[in-house]
């Protein structure tokens, strides 16, 4: 019952974990991810650049986190669903009929906004 307990609260408090260096930068190396220590969760997911990733471990400011798929970089999307940020509240008639509102779209790899596709 202890094991079963202690693996859950060790699963729960995954969000982040300290590390022993103090690096300001991103890393993946696995000499520096050797001070990240607890369970991974067992998932894996399809990514936006159609890869599939499963959960392990990268070095973002000195401390360990848990990632599955990798973040976007800033303004650059492989699919639309990596766009976020507020859209303005405008809806168009558009040339195939039908209406549409503005929506998030990725256009060569870049964030934009569109109101009819």
């Amino acid at each position: 019952m202890h094991k079963v307990l202690i693996s859950m609260m060790s699963f729960l408090a995954l969000g982040v974990v300290a590390c022993s260096s103090a690096d300001d930068t991103a890393s993946s190396s696995s000499e520096d991810l050797k001070s990240c220590k607890g369970a991974l969760p067992d998932i894996c997911e399809k990514c936006s650049d159609g890869t599939t990733e499963c959960a392990h471990w990268v070095k973002e400011n000195g401390e360990c986190e848990v990632q599955i798929c990798p973040p976007a970089k800033a303004g650059e999307c492989n699919s639309a669903s990596d766009c976020t940020g507020p859209l303005p509240m405008i809806c168009e008639e558009c040339n195939g009929g039908g209406e549409q509102c503005a929506h998030h779209a990725c256009v060569d790899h870049q964030c934009t906004t569109k109101i009819c596709d």
